[in-house]
């Protein structure tokens, strides 16, 4: 007589662990990828705050010191707009203008205003997407501005000073 080995046990029970070890790859790799997209998200959301926070302070820069002439910049306020707003006198073609920059709507804005004209805030344009904006005089001389973004209870801000043209 024959002695047959019966291996139908064994095979199954290999096939169920190898089954119960290709789920638990699957789901530690599905864990893995969702980590790794929140993480992504967080990190491009962060980005784009820090550079909302650059892009606005460059942008009030710059056009201070474009037009940085004796009393040519100075903070007014406007009864359409929450907070203080930062005016900066220009000229063009013998015409003179104001530049207004604001905040309204949760966005950094620009309003030009023609000598005789009124301010309108709807009629501006967004330059980009903040929070805060506060705009002060320091000393007499010195514009003091602030921007701050909030994101998930916490405020990043950037602060800077340019001296003015008082003399």
């Amino acid at each position: 007589m024959k002695k047959i080995n019966s291996t139908e046990g064994r095979t199954m029970t290999e096939i169920i662990l190898v089954m119960v070890l290709l789920i638990l790859f699957s789901i530690s790799t599905l864990t893995l990828v969702a980590t790794g997209s929140d993480s992504y998200i967080n990190i491009i959301n962060d980005n784009e705050n820090n550079s909302n926070l650059r892009v606005a302070q460059s942008y009030i820069h710059t056009k201070v010191r474009q037009n940085l002439e004796k009393d040519a910049v100075y903070i007014a306020d406007f009864p359409e707009i929450e907070n203080t707003c930062l005016v900066i006198k220009d000229g063009y073609s013998n015409i003179e203008y104001e530049t207004v920059i604001f905040l309204h709507d949760d966005q950094m804005k620009e309003a030009l205003i023609i000598d005789g004209g009124s301010f309108n805030p709807e009629a501006s344009f967004t330059i980009v997407e903040i929070d805060e904006l506060n705009f002060e005089v320091v000393d007499g001389n010195k514009l003091f501005f602030e921007t701050s973004i909030e994101e998930k209870g916490k405020t990043k801000s950037l602060k800077s000073y340019i001296s003015l043209i008082t003399k």
